[in-house]
């Protein structure tokens, strides 16, 4: 009997720290760029998502017939959402809206809190129970312009309705010099 050595093929020890200090050089030179995509792209998802919160609130308060209303704490540079209708008693049944706002139980529910370079001014003006836009089951919403800005670049996105019939959505250019003068 023969002993014979399988033939294996294998990378050198050389071969392997070879290829790590490749892959260290590009991940080192990429790195920084990549962070600054990520950076670069917290005022449009801080828009998306305030958007996103408001368009809800409208489409709701027009499905469920009770106001919704979007609410804001300036101080925090935090939004959340609030319904005119009680929670539904613990067999199911639902309450009358009763004239007071109570947060949600779905997804919407959450307090947003902005990044920290994000900054939220409104054109709102603080009521007895708080700063908000209401959206009313008959499609109307308070006029109201929300900007928010990226203190790192300075660039800023205005949203918000200018009418009570408007949607809310992004400003254009010519929307957004209209509210600036």
């Amino acid at each position: 009997m023969s002993s014979r050595q399988p033939n294996l093929k294998a990378f050198t020890l050389i071969e392997l720290l070879l290829m790590m200090v490749i892959i260290a050089i590009v991940a080192a030179i990429a790195a920084p760029t990549l962070g600054n995509f990520g950076r670069g792209r917290r005022l449009e998802n801080a828009t998306n998502q305030l958007l996103a919160f408001a368009k809800y609130a409208q489409n709701q308060a027009i499905m469920d017939g009770v106001p919704y209303r979007l609410n804001f704490d300036l101080t925090t540079r935090s939004y959340w959402l609030t319904v005119e209708m009680p929670p539904p008693l613990s067999d199911g049944t639902p309450q009358a809206p009763d004239g007071n706002f109570y947060a949600l139980s779905n997804q919407f529910a959450q307090q947003i809190t902005l990044a920290d370079n994000i900054n939220l001014t409104t054109n709102l003006v603080m009521q007895p129970d708080g700063m908000y836009v209401q959206f009313e089951p008959n499609g109307r919403t308070d006029p109201a312009t929300i900007e928010l800005t990226d203190t790192v670049s300075n660039n800023s996105t205005y949203i918000g309705s200018l009418s009570a019939t408007e949607r809310f959505h992004i400003f254009n250019d010519d929307e957004q010099q209209a509210v600036q003068q």
